[in-house]
C-alpha cells in the first residue's frame, strides 16, 4: 500500500552490525505477499556455495519466487573487514576469484539438476541440488559494479554471470558510464537480449535542516562503518527536494531501480517521511 515495491537487506559477518540477510528476508517473506525481496549486497564468498544454494532455495520457496540476489566480493580496506575474512577462514586476497567461481556454481544451480565444477578454489562433481527453485524462472543475480574504480572487470563479470549491476558509490556521471559500458558488452554477450537491471543504492538523510541531516548521517555512518568511507559520495543529506533531484539524476543516468537506505538514528521517522514526501513525487516524475 505504501508504493514501495522491493525490500533489500545487507550482509556482514562481524564488520558491521547486521543480521543474517537470508534469515531476515525469510522473516519478511512471512509477513508480505507481493513485494520483491533482495540482498544489497550478499557476500557469498563468506559461505560454502552448496550450503548457500540450500539457503537460497529455502528462502525462494518461502517467498514464492520473489527473490533477487544482489551480490559483491566485499571490502578489505579496514581492520574490521580484514578480521571478518580471517574469522571466516578466507584469505581476502582470493575473494575476487572465489566470487567468480561461486557465481558460476550458482548459475549451474539456477539451470541444472546437478552441479559439476572444477576451479582453483572449488571442486564439485555430480552434486544434485534437491531443493529446486519453485518455478522455471531463474533467480536474478545482480552484481556489484562501480565505475569509480576504473576497473572494467566488474562490469565484464556482471554481464558474464549476472542479470544486472548494482552500485553504491558512483556519481550519476560515473553510473552512466557504467551503464554505457554494460550496454556495449551486452551486444556481444551470450543471451544478449536478456533483461539486465541497473540498480543504484543511495544512502540519504531527510531533514529540512541540511546541517542537522549531515550531523545525524555522519554519526550513523561512523557508528556503522567506523569511518565516513565515501564522503561526498553519500547522500544527499538534506531536504526532500535535494533527494528527489538526485534520484532523478540517477534515473536519467540509466538506473532502472533505486534502493534507498537511511543514514539516521530514527529509521521509522525517515521511512515515513520518504513514503509521504518523496516517493509520490518521484513516481509522478517517472
Amino acid at each position: 500500500d505504501s508504493g514501495i515495491d522491493s525490500i533489500w537487506v545487507g550482509d556482514s559477518l562481524t564488520a558491521k552490525p547486521r543480521l543474517d540477510p537470508l534469515t531476515m528476508l525469510t522473516a519478511i517473506a512471512m509477513v508480505t505477499k507481493t513485494v520483491r525481496l533482495g540482498t544489497s549486497v550478499l557476500l557469498p564468498v563468506l559461505r560454502n556455495p552448496i550450503q548457500l544454494s540450500q539457503a537460497i532455495n529455502t528462502l525462494n520457496a518461502v517467498c514464492n519466487d520473489r527473490l533477487t540476489l544482489g551480490m559483491g566480493i566485499g571490502g578489505a580496506f579496514n581492520i574490521k573487514q580484514k578480521e571478518e575474512w580471517r574469522m571466516a577462514g578466507i584469505d581476502y586476497r582470493t575473494r575476487a576469484k572465489r566470487f567468480e567461481e561461486i557465481l558460476e556454481i550458482l548459475n549451474q544451480v539456477n539451470e541444472r539438476p546437478s552441479v559439476n565444477f572444477q576451479g582453483k578454489i572449488f571442486n564439485i562433481k555430480d552434486v544434485e541440488i534437491k531443493q529446486r527453485w519453485v518455478s522455471d524462472e531463474k533467480i536474478p543475480l545482480i552484481i556489484a559494479s562501480h565505475k569509480r574504480h576504473g576497473i572494467n572487470r566488474q562490469f565484464i563479470r556482471a554481464v558474464k554471470y549476472g542479470n544486472g549491476l548494482i552500485s553504491i558509490s558512483d556519481t550519476p556521471s560515473e553510473f552512466h558510464q557504467g551503464v554505457l559500458l554494460v550496454d556495449n558488452l551486452l551486444k556481444t554477450a551470450q543471451n544478449s537480449e536478456r533483461p539486465f537491471e541497473k540498480i543504484m543504492y543511495m544512502t540519504v538523510n531527510i531533514n529540512d535542516s541540511v546541517e542537522d541531516a549531515k550531523s545525524d548521517a555522519e554519526e550513523f555512518l561512523y557508528q556503522y562503518y567506523g569511518s565516513d568511507i565515501w564522503g561526498d559520495r553519500w547522500g544527499p543529506f538534506g531536504t526532500t527536494t535535494q533527494i528527489i533531484n538526485k534520484m532523478e539524476e540517477y534515473a536519467q543516468s540509466g538506473a532502472t531501480t533505486i534502493i534507498i537506505r537511511f543514514a539516521a538514528k530514527n529509521q521509522k521517522m525517515q521511512l515515513s517521511s520518504f513514503i509521504e514526501n518523496i516517493l509520490p513525487n518521484f513516481k509522478k516524475h517517472q
